[in-house]
């Protein structure tokens, strides 16, 4: 127990830290592809995940930024980042995911939060096969309108690698430079952005898709 306390301890700090940087206003950008576990729960592990860094790395982004975007790009619909803020305007939450037969099972087009967070949760269900082509048109108008009517201060992009083609669970046929296209269209906006990662079941792509879009992010 001691043991795994303190890998999450050595784990939070690597994605707090990132977030805390950004905030501070040293950097534009921050990378953490060891990050993005969007299922996990306040008080349960899903998916792979057991402790959701992207909820944290908001909340510390939120100590200095009023109003934070966060897209998701893997194949699965990042629900437990929507729960978390389902109630806020503070956060706007935008997931292109796999829909129908395919877990969560969240994310369906007509949840876009509650109360206070009413239209601030924007759903993009997916049938399998979307290739480069398709994510552009869809990726590119909705994420203008979004940044265009939110003027968010913050983003964080959860770049998941499942949604890459030939990936062991998904069923996406993206590329790595389709998949990094989101990163360089972000960039465009200049607002300050952490970069995480997410799924990836096919290890070949994984390195690859990272690795390229590190040098999309660092401009070489």
């Amino acid at each position: 127990m001691r043991q795994l306390h303190h890998r999450i301890h050595r784990y939070s700090n690597i994605y707090l830290a990132t977030a805390a940087l950004l905030a501070d206003g040293k950097y534009t950008y921050g990378i953490n592809w060891s990050g993005g576990l969007h299922h996990a729960k306040q008080s349960e592990a899903s998916g792979f995940c057991y402790i959701n860094d992207c909820v944290l790395a908001i909340l510390e982004l939120l100590k200095t930024y009023q109003r934070v975007l966060y897209i998701d790009i893997d194949i699965h619909h990042g629900d437990g980042v929507e729960e978390a803020f389902y109630l806020t305007d503070r956060v706007m939450t935008c997931s292109f995911h796999k829909f129908k037969d395919y877990f969560p099972g969240t994310g369906h087009i007509d949840d876009v939060g509650k109360d206070s967070g009413s239209y601030h949760a924007v759903n993009f269900p997916l049938d399998e096969g979307l290739d480069d082509e398709s994510f552009d048109m869809i990726f590119q108008p909705v994420i203008s309108k979004i940044i265009e009517n939110y003027r968010p201060e913050a983003i964080l992009l959860q770049g998941g690698t499942d949604s890459l083609s030939g990936d062991r669970l998904g069923c996406f046929n993206l590329s790595v430079k389709g998949h990094g296209s989101a990163a360089a269209f972000l960039k465009k906006f200049n607002i300050p952005t952490l970069f995480f990662g997410g799924g990836g079941y096919t290890l070949r792509n994984v390195p690859r898709c990272w690795a390229y879009e590190t040098s999309v992010v660092c401009g070489v």
